[in-house]
């Protein structure tokens, strides 16, 4: 099976470089097989890499899983990132590589600002199911108090039929009507605070990226405390995201643009 896959990525690799004529080599994630492999052919052969952040990364250094190869095999000379959080990660295990902070263009700021009558709650992976209805159950407890509902979006291999969901409480509707959102791990906490919104962290002992204390809770009480003290002190949560995802839209766009300008980047459609 090695030897297979080994052989395709090197088959693909050799098309590649046979058949097109570049002066830099930009890849999507270089911790994947192919780009990976692209980028060290690449470094060899004194042609400048570069590889963009796909997602929020998350140090697992304490809790080790799959998935510290997106900041363990990053082979690329300059990585462009997001904010300086992850750009600060790169840079803790490959000192030596060009970090280029450009923030995330697709996201685009929100211009209705209407709400509906439910805050949401954002389910993880089937992995972390229990965490799922833990929150569930507290999300119930404060549409107790709050007279709104609960608003569920389930991540996509999720199936509704293993919690319990209440007549009550739509399922996907749209995130942006919130009131406020609940969340745990999910990458969406930075990108919807980004946008403004209010994202609480579920805390707990999984490994997940770090918020502001203002706003992790542990309990219904706990959330309660903390979503005063943030309209009490006008807290706004873009500025909370700022580390995570630096600009936005169109002003992302042209940071992309400015580092493509000043690398004399040409584009190869193949």
């Amino acid at each position: 099976f090695i030897l297979s896959k080994t052989l395709f990525y090197l088959s693909v690799s050799d098309n590649i470089l046979k058949n097109n004529q570049f002066n830099h080599l930009v890849v999507f994630a270089d911790m994947q097989p192919i780009d990976n492999l692209l980028t060290q052919i690449c470094n060899l052969m004194k042609i400048p890499t570069t590889t963009l952040q796909h997602g929020i990364y998350i140090d697992y250094s304490k809790a080790p899983n799959i998935n510290k190869v997106n900041y363990e095999n990053s082979p690329s000379n300059t990585f462009l990132a997001w904010g300086d959080s992850t750009g600060q990660l790169i840079k803790q295990y490959h000192p030596l590589k060009r970090i280029v902070v450009c923030g995330k263009p697709t996201l685009a700021n929100i211009t209705s600002s209407n709400k509906s009558n439910y805050f949401t709650v954002l389910f993880d992976q089937n992995l972390m199911a229990k965490k799922n209805r833990e929150m569930l159950t507290m999300a119930y407890e404060i549409s107790k108090e709050t007279g709104l509902r609960v608003n569920i979006r389930l991540h996509p291999r999720n199936n509704p039929l293993s919690y319990q969901i209440r007549k009550s409480s739509p399922i996907n509707q749209d995130v942006f009507k919130s009131h406020f959102i609940l969340a745990h791990t999910t990458s969406l906490i930075h990108e919807l605070m980004r946008l403004g919104f209010p994202v609480f962290k579920y805390d707990t002992d999984i490994p997940s990226i770090t918020v502001p204390d203002e706003l992790k809770f542990s309990s219904t009480q706990e959330f309660f405390t903390k979503l005063n003290t943030i309209e009490k002190n006008q807290i706004q949560p873009e500025s909370l995201a700022s580390d995570f995802i630096a600009t936005i839209g169109d002003s992302s766009l042209m940071e992309y643009k400015q580092f493509f300008d000043s690398a004399k980047v040409s584009i190869t459609r193949t």
